[in-house]
């Protein structure tokens, strides 16, 4: 995977995993120039309308992590699906957030990781099992 150290890296990852996704079926447009939870909104595979979260990480983990306080802000957000997609160099494991597994902890970790912040707090994450994913893919970034 490609060192992601500025947003506009971040963007044009987010939009060539769009293009991918939209070539196994879903029918997403990327949201990520604005600020927001999720970084794409459309229809996901059974046709119904879904949001997606990108996380991309320049290592791989056993478990994939996703904030508490943003998995929160995604079930906020009405609509019928609402999803989170981790990628690391091993592939894209997408999580059904209506529906996942899950194990809380907290953890000090960067404030933002994107810019590789050194500054740590305290964060309430969620552990997801890889087995839980919806989907996943193999691309490799």
């Amino acid at each position: 995977m490609h060192t992601a150290n500025s947003i506009e890296k971040i963007h044009e990852l987010e939009q060539q995993l769009v293009f991918l996704l939209n070539l196994d079926g879903w029918k997403l447009n990327w949201t990520g120039e604005d600020y927001s939870h999720y970084d794409a909104m459309g229809l996901d595979l059974n046709g119904e309308s879904c949001i997606i979260e990108f996380k991309f990480r320049n290592e791989a983990y056993i478990d994939k992590m996703l904030e508490v306080y943003k998995y929160q802000a995604l079930l906020d957000v009405d609509i019928a699906k609402r999803y989170y997609a981790v990628i690391d160099f091993k592939g894209c494991w997408v999580f059904d957030l209506d529906s996942i597994e899950y194990t809380s902890q907290t953890i000090n970790s960067p404030k933002q990781s994107i810019f590789r912040d050194n500054n740590k707090v305290e964060k309430d994450v969620m552990m997801l099992e890889k087995s839980s994913a919806y989907k996943r893919y193999h691309y490799n970034f």
